[in-house]
């Protein structure tokens, strides 16, 4: 059993009933394993993020010598390389990734099974997508520092062999982890006709008239806030308190209801983001308490 079915091992169906799928824990116990294994790594230093990509390309299927699975690696090489700041950095990758395959999986027992193909192409985004992420980047303007993420992704996939089609994908999955991008793909989601400011649109515009493709960006934007909002109470804290040094703010200074209104959301997006719909539910209640 690997990494991942061990974390979903449960004694309850994803979907109750007759032919219900493939039994998975508890939302609040998944939760619970997943913030464990996530302080497992803070505590020890860090994860290997080229083995924990080499694990989770192997979880969803993709051969060891595919141009997408060279991709991830080298991928997870160059973050490894870079490091990144106290909450973008090489864990955070390894945390996204694990979240995404977490998704994927859970969405395939809800009966929306995605290709391997696909999930590799979602984890080089996941591995990638806040590379070489700059503070001040970031805050001058929307979808600056995620270009940069993409770009570099596509340097590297082009290098691996990976032809101009899947890299447009990997491009605009990154994109789709912009923070405020999520009220725009949700509005993509319930209205592919959905009125967007001309630079979403523009940026979005693949996901139009490719439905696959939307899915996966859904899944990479949940993947990249479930750490935050979707585990536990405690890492919740744990996640804004790494954002508080990297911004050199007090850890007390947090909006959680910016947060979870004007990021996140009234929910996840995705078929497998919405299994936790009730821990982000709990949670969103203990952060804006205080309790």
């Amino acid at each position: 059993m690997d990494m991942i079915d061990r974390l979903l091992e449960g004694h309850e169906p994803a979907r109750p009933g007759p032919g219900a799928a493939r039994r998975v824990a508890k939302p609040h116990v998944l939760g619970l394993r997943m913030a464990a294994l996530y302080r497992h790594w803070q505590e020890t230093g860090g994860p290997d993020l080229v083995r924990v990509a080499e694990t989770l390309l192997a979880h969803v299927g993709v051969s060891a010598d595919a141009p997408v699975a060279k991709t991830c690696i080298s991928t997870a090489e160059a973050v490894t390389e870079w490091q990144g700041s106290e909450y973008h950095s090489a864990r955070h990758h390894a945390e996204v990734a694990t979240n995404a395959t977490v998704l994927a999986a859970i969405s395939a027992r809800l009966e929306h099974p995605l290709a391997a193909h696909d999930c590799g192409i979602l984890l080089a985004a996941a591995l990638a997508h806040d590379i070489y992420w700059e503070p001040l980047t970031n805050q001058h303007s929307r979808f600056a520092a995620e270009t940069k993420s993409a770009a570099a992704l596509d340097a590297i996939a082009a290098g691996g062999g990976v032809g101009p089609e899947d890299r447009r994908a990997m491009h605009v999955l990154v994109m789709a982890t912009e923070p405020y991008a999520r009220a725009e793909l949700a509005a993509l989601q319930s209205s592919p006709a959905a009125a967007l400011s001309p630079q979403a649109a523009a940026t979005f515009a693949p996901l139009l008239a490719d439905e696959p493709l939307l899915q996966l960006a859904l899944l990479l934007s949940d993947a990249d806030l479930l750490g935050s909002a979707g585990l536990s109470r405690a890492w919740s804290s744990v996640q804004w308190q790494r954002l508080a040094r990297e911004r050199d703010l007090p850890s007390e200074a947090a909006d959680w209801s910016q947060f979870f209104d004007g990021i996140v959301g009234p929910d996840f997006l995705s078929y497998g983001g919405r299994y936790f719909s009730s821990n982000l539910a709990s949670i969103r209640r203990a952060m804006e308490s205080g309790g």
